[in-house]
């Protein structure tokens, strides 16, 4: 009996600390971890698992899912590994995973607050609720370079015990040099465009196609604007696997799936 009711507040006392750790927007519990890491066999070192950015928040939808994006380092120092979980937020058990190396370079380096969970209603379907992984590079990237992006969306599904991204990688902001190279100041003119997502009243092999708006503005090095700001739109659609742009997409339309 005194082994039951010891199990039944441990139990308790998890399902209070991953409530209260889902509802701050963006922190992950131990526990949270060490679940993640052992599902996804990540390499210890010692008895800590080696935690390079992590991010956890509970899913509104239902109320009873923690959703958590947890990068890991690996043995070789260019290489993470992410792993993305659905978690019953009450009993700590993964519903829902995915995983894969990530390889860092000059463009794409994990940073303590790298990334953030996105919960906006992404409702694809009837029955079929996405979320959100977006990533910030912590890398300083080129020093003239131009073109640059940033807060790349990725979309989850869960089908069965498993993740599925049907949106991979798409930079919510674009930066394109229209004079000058980006990084340098003298002389320099870029178009910035920022994203947002909505949903199509039409769909594609089951999935609503999501439109996709661009605010574009043309700004100095000054941060004058130059004119007045544009609209542009355009659709995404499903083709069974992951959302395309289709043929010939605008400037600001570019797909960057973490290590690819």
């Amino acid at each position: 009996m005194t082994g039951i009711v010891r199990r039944g507040l441990v139990g308790a006392a998890l399902a209070c600390l991953l409530l209260q750790t889902a509802h701050a927007a963006e922190s992950c519990p131990e526990t949270v971890v060490a679940a993640v890491a052992k599902s996804a066999g990540v390499l210890k070192k010692g008895n800590e698992s080696q935690v390079v950015t992590a991010a956890c928040k509970l899913w509104p939808y239902d109320g009873k899912t923690l959703l958590s994006a947890i990068v890991f380092s690996t043995n070789d120092e260019e290489v993470k590994q992410l792993v993305v979980a659905m978690l019953d937020a009450r009993s700590g058990r993964i519903v829902g995973s995915y995983a894969r190396e990530v390889g860092e370079d000059a463009s794409v380096q994990f940073g303590e607050h790298s990334l953030s969970i996105d919960t906006a209603p992404y409702q694809l379907a009837k029955d079929v609720r996405a979320f959100g992984v977006r990533f910030r590079s912590a890398a300083r990237g080129a020093s003239c370079a131009d073109g640059a992006w940033e807060d790349e969306l990725t979309l989850f599904v869960r089908t069965a015990d498993s993740l599925q991204p049907v949106l991979r990688g798409l930079p919510m902001s674009h930066w394109e040099a229209v004079k000058g190279c980006l990084g340098q100041s003298d002389g320099l003119v870029f178009d910035k465009a920022e994203l947002s997502l909505g949903l199509a009243p039409t769909s594609s092999h089951g999935f609503a196609d999501l439109t996709v708006t661009a605010r574009i503005t043309r700004e100095s090095a000054a941060d004058d604007a130059i004119g007045k700001p544009k609209i542009e739109r355009t659709t995404l659609r499903y083709d069974g696997n992951t959302y395309q742009g289709g043929k010939n997409p605008p400037w600001w339309l570019s797909f960057f799936p973490l290590g690819d």
